[in-house]
């Protein structure tokens, strides 16, 4: 199975270094790599000829005509030619070099067409663990969900239940995973491994999204929520 890696940034960011070396570390040997960005600076121009060079024809430099990210996201999912579709940010690493060839097999053992995992924050020296061993499908009604960074998905299913819709605002993300995951069913196993380390503060980290637009996105489903459910969730 080829697997389509997505990183999308605007301007410049720190780790990106960081994050393409992960990329380029990983054992998987077929790994197909999308770069979208908005208004990029000389210093990640001149660092992503550097890593294309690298990369020995895999990582392809899309330039986005909007910074929005759900046109951005859409349309790294348009221009993957991977079976399976990874997002990883700007400011994170895998955390280990078989971060990718692990998902893979355990698509191909269990025949699952989307797998979740764990994350680690790393803030300064401090090292914080988030684990969605608990999740579970009903949960969706509290607005919980594991973050896209941790999510991948085969790319039929994107292409069968439809990707991801700017009517939602803030709530882009939990929308297409509350469609995919609550609505269509479709079937997802939990990897109990740390996929990324994310090098942000905790709040850029969180399952973004205002409680409203969770909340427009589950009316339109006809799932039963509230906005006190929703906002237990935040604390979970």
């Amino acid at each position: 199975m080829k697997v389509t890696l997505i990183t999308i940034f605007s301007g410049e960011t720190p780790t990106l270094q960081d994050t393409f070396q992960s990329v380029l570390q990983q054992t998987y040997p077929d790994i197909e790599y999308l770069v979208i960005t908005h208004d990029l600076t000389d210093k990640a121009c001149n660092l992503l000829c550097e890593y294309e060079e690298r990369f020995n024809g895999t990582m392809r430099y899309i330039s986005a005509v909007s910074p929005d990210v759900c046109y951005t996201i859409n349309l790294g999912l348009a221009k993957a030619r991977g079976e399976i579709i990874g997002f990883l940010p700007p400011n994170a690493v895998y955390s280990y070099p078989t971060i990718v060839e692990e998902i893979v097999c355990e698509m191909e053992a269990t025949g699952v067409s989307a797998i979740y995992g764990d994350y680690c924050l790393a803030k300064g020296d401090k090292r914080i663990y988030k684990s969605y061993n608990f999740f579970g499908r009903l949960l969706l009604r509290f607005g919980v969900m594991p973050p896209l960074s941790v999510f991948y998905c085969k790319t039929e299913v994107y292409h069968e239940y439809g990707m991801f819709n700017i009517t939602y605002r803030s709530a882009i993300i939990f929308e297409c995973l509350l469609r995919l995951i609550y609505v269509y069913r479709v079937r997802t196993l939990f990897l109990p491994m740390d996929i990324v380390t994310i090098y942000a503060d905790r709040a850029e980290v969180k399952t973004k999204g205002r409680t409203i637009d969770k909340l427009y996105a589950l009316k339109k489903y006809n799932i039963c929520s509230n906005r006190f459910l929703v906002w237990v969730g935040k604390w979970l």
